[in-house]
């Protein structure tokens, strides 16, 4: 079971502004690619160029990996060759990547995301955590870039997830193994994840217990049919509920939203979680148990 929300109880970030990224690089003619080459290597080109928008698409990006050639960098039990055949694997299939079992569903939810609709951002920020291990500033702590992939986990979900997490993290490291308490993410934590690892720069959290579960759908809903990818909806569902429409527990656990929600007595939906996309139709009331809220990002200001 996935504990990777818990309402905020669990959360470990001071209450602060997000950190931004910082505007990406951009490369200005052969020149300038040669001069970087010959002072930084060719892996600094790959990520200089995987932030242009023309390398926005699934075939670009699986180019650059493979022009990064066989990288190393800090975390000592981790191989290149394994995490670049993932990178490869996870643009093609961002619905396979998958936290079990650790409880990083939020991570999870944000890292689909930036596979599927910003592949170059991807490619350009798995490399970059590999070799440097480090994030806008922040180093990894040493104890996770010792540590190997968990068990049952894919190298590339593993750190990527173990990173993002420990990036959001204020208080307590993360250390990339099962926890009850360092793998908690309140939606302020998640909106920072947003807004430090795609190119997401507004967030809002539409909380159902002011507004009620039908109209805060239906406002995402409208967000994600008038904007598509420029907007990013995670839901914050009770998990148990999800998996039978008919239980009922506490609301621990985050999903994407993949497409506008058809609402009505019968609720159709779309989304990412555990490794998969899934389609599913609830009962109306057992939809509206199931969600408590829903964080969103967009890439655009004025769009939420």
């Amino acid at each position: 079971m996935d504990r990777g929300y818990d309402d905020g109880r669990l959360a470990v970030r001071t209450a602060q502004s997000p950190r931004t990224r910082p505007a990406p690089s951009r490369v200005s003619g052969a020149q300038a690619v040669t001069a970087l080459q010959r002072s930084a290597g060719n892996a600094a080109v790959v990520r200089l160029l995987s932030r242009s928008a023309t390398a926005e698409d699934q075939a670009s990006a699986e180019h650059l990996v493979d022009q990064a050639g066989s990288l190393t960098g800090p975390w000592s039990k981790l191989d290149w060759t394994q995490v670049a055949k993932s990178a490869h694997d996870r643009v093609q299939h961002p619905e396979k990547i998958n936290q079990n079992p650790l409880g990083l569903c939020g991570p999870a939810a944000v890292l689909n995301y930036l596979a599927e609709t910003e592949p170059g951002t991807f490619t350009y920020d798995v490399e970059s955590v590999f070799e440097d291990g480090d994030w806008d500033g922040k180093r990894f702590n040493s104890t996770l870039l010792a540590n190997s992939t968990m068990p049952g986990m894919d190298p590339l979900d593993w750190m990527m997830l173990s990173a993002m997490q420990d990036n959001a993290n204020d208080v307590l490291d993360y250390y990339g193994r099962e926890t009850k308490v360092r793998d908690g993410e309140s939606a302020g934590d998640l909106k920072h994840t947003m807004l430090a690892w795609t190119k997401i720069q507004d967030t809002a959290h539409y909380t159902c217990s002011y507004w009620g579960v039908e109209d805060e759908t239906k406002r995402v809903s409208d967000l994600l049919r008038n904007y598509g990818d420029d907007v990013c909806v995670v839901i914050e569902v009770d998990s148990t509920t999800l998996q039978n429409e008919n239980a009922r527990d506490s609301n621990d656990h985050y999903v994407r939203l993949r497409k506008p929600i058809d609402y009505g007595d019968t609720v159709s939906f779309e989304i990412f979680t555990w490794g998969s996309n899934r389609s599913l139709k609830f009962k109306k009331d057992n939809f509206d148990h199931m969600v408590d809220g829903y964080i969103v990002g967009a890439r655009r200001p004025g769009i939420l």
